[in-house]
């Protein structure tokens, strides 16, 4: 929680930049797919079909797979970091949507890499092809 608050202050002051250039990994990866715990509000649950979800509390769900901390997400199917592919994608919730590779600074989220280096797979992307220094 207060490093999403850090985060997005940091983020603030620094120069925003524009990533839609930029290469999107995810159909390829899937690491954050088979590393993070996937929990996300009640309210939020219009898109994800029942048979995925798990109650976790009265307010609060989570994804089968993903209900702790380095399970993989019933959804993924094929090899993390080679076609790790979400087969709800349309429906996924919202944590999952709103996850992004590429901060408004233009830097690699860092719990991108960390789950990508988890997995064994170059945890940075090279951007060099597109980014000018």
């Amino acid at each position: 929680m207060i490093e999403k608050l850090v985060a997005k202050i940091i983020s603030h002051f620094e120069k925003k930049v524009d990533t839609s250039n930029y290469p999107i990994p995810c159909t390829t990866c899937g690491a954050c797919c088979a590393y993070f715990k996937v929990t996300y509000p009640k309210l939020n649950n219009e898109f994800v079909p029942k048979h995925r979800v798990i109650e976790i509390n009265k307010t609060t769900n989570a994804l089968k797979g993903a209900n702790k901390f380095r399970g993989r997400c019933e959804a993924l199917t094929g090899e993390i970091g080679k076609v790790g592919i979400c087969d709800m994608y349309e429906n996924r919730p919202h944590v999952c949507r709103d996850f992004p590779v590429w901060m408004p600074n233009g830097k690699q989220n860092p719990r991108c890499v960390k789950a990508r280096v988890y997995h064994g797979i170059e945890g940075k992307i090279d951007i060099s092809h597109i980014v000018k220094k």
